[in-house]
């Protein structure tokens, strides 16, 4: 397969520094830019978080969105 509809990238920049995370963010982002492909992301980096389309937070059990509404209020299946 070599052309993924996603990437999956679990703490990419986990054991990073600074600079070497951003680089390798804004080659993850644009690869997938350029090639369409969809990037999901687990990571603890706000920083990278921030720049996700859409981001989503865990806590207790339950999945948030990113401004902390309970995405089963809104009726999204978990």
């Amino acid at each position: 397969m070599t052309e993924p509809s996603f990437v999956f990238a679990d703490e990419p920049t986990g054991n990073l520094d600074e600079q070497t995370a951003d680089e390798i963010a804004d080659l993850m982002f644009s690869c997938c830019k350029v090639n369409q492909t969809g990037l999901i992301v687990v990571t603890h980096n706000q920083a990278l978080s921030n720049r996700a389309d859409y981001c989503y937070t865990m806590s207790k059990g339950k999945i948030y969105l990113k401004d902390n509404t309970l995405i089963s209020m809104a009726g999204v299946a978990v």
